[in-house]
């Protein structure tokens, strides 16, 4: 029992470590980058967020799918405002991830009812 809480213990401090190593490069990535510097100028806005929010939707320019920066920043932001009320909801984080992006796709209309309604 006691070398699988050493074990434990020796995964724990080398997963603190990564993360420390992690977050200095996402610091020094938030400083060097124009875009994460501007986001930065935001108060509450740090290195974390300014990098995740400049890999996501990018330089502002258009989107992947040609969209413009406002719609696609929009569309974003509802995306990660979904996934927090889900998990706050006490959905698990993997089914949210599962399912982000896919979109209910639309049902064709049913046909109308044979029942015949009046006199």
């Amino acid at each position: 029992m006691r070398g699988l809480i050493a074990g434990l213990y020796e995964d724990w401090i080398s997963l603190d470590e990564r993360v420390e190593s992690l977050s200095g490069e996402i610091d020094q990535i938030g400083e060097k980058e124009t875009d994460c510097r501007r986001l930065m100028s935001i108060p509450g806005v740090g290195p974390l967020i300014s990098t995740a929010v400049v890999a996501a939707i990018g330089t502002g320019e258009t989107s992947a799918h040609g969209w413009s920066c406002a719609k696609g920043a929009a569309a974003w932001c509802a995306r990660i405002a979904k996934a927090i009320r889900a998990v706050m909801s006490g959905r698990p984080l993997a089914s949210i991830l599962l399912h982000c992006g896919t979109e209910r796709q639309p049902q064709p209309p049913k046909p109308p009812s044979s029942k015949k309604v009046g006199p």
